[in-house]
């Protein structure tokens, strides 16, 4: 960064010596661009010490720029396979895991809801082969594809007991299954979705679900 070299002599002198100069020579009728002359000075000492637009920083006040001006890139979220269980390509999780999630108040297509926002290590498994274990829950659906599965009971499910919504799974199923059973112990295959917008939808989604086993 240049920057211009201020006054060498303190404006307060140069008044001094204005104001002598002018009374001993008569010029008072000078003496209000006397003051007008100190104050200009003063002005541009002031921005003497400015940056101007075309002036290049050194690395030294590069350095010294305050974190809080300092560009935030967003880093992309990498997906460690490590942290799971692998069976036959799917990653197993379980209720524990997905319960990593808050609910904010808010609004989806114009409708008050309250909106999940999923912790960065289930965000990974968005679009991921998983397997899940869980009791299933009677729904209405007639098509004998689409189920509820919850890591609790019929009874202390979210939809009769209070549990949060983050306990409970659509599971779209390639085949169709009409006979399953309350409360049965269910083990699915399929790809994880996350579901923040669509209301007709839970918040987690199985899409493409294998029934593994039943209890």
């Amino acid at each position: 960064m240049k920057r211009k070299g201020g006054m060498k002599i303190p404006p307060f002198f140069l008044c001094i010596l204005l104001r002598s100069f002018m009374e001993k020579t008569g010029m008072k009728f000078y003496l209000p661009l006397l003051f007008l002359f100190v104050f200009f000075m003063i002005e541009g000492c002031a921005f003497e010490g400015k940056v101007s637009d075309g002036d290049e920083l050194t690395k030294e006040e590069l350095d010294s720029v305050p974190p809080a001006f300092e560009e935030t890139i967003p880093t992309k979220l990498e997906f460690d396979s490590s942290k799971f269980e692998i069976s036959e390509g799917h990653f197993i999780v379980d209720w524990q895991f997905l319960s990593r999630v808050i609910f904010e108040d808010g609004y989806i297509n114009d409708t008050l809801a309250m909106v999940p926002v999923f912790h960065d290590e289930i965000k990974v498994l968005d679009r991921k082969p998983i397997q899940i274990r869980g009791y299933n829950i009677p729904f209405g659906d007639d098509s004998g594809k689409l189920h509820i599965l919850s890591a609790y009971p019929n009874s202390q499910c979210f939809f009769c007991g209070g549990a949060g919504p983050e306990s409970v799974m659509d599971i779209k199923t390639k085949k169709i299954h009409k006979k399953l059973k309350t409360d049965a112990m269910l083990t699915f295959r399929g790809v994880l979705e996350l579901n923040d917008d669509n209301l007709d939808y839970l918040n987690y989604i199985l899409n493409d679900a294998v029934l593994m086993e039943s209890d």
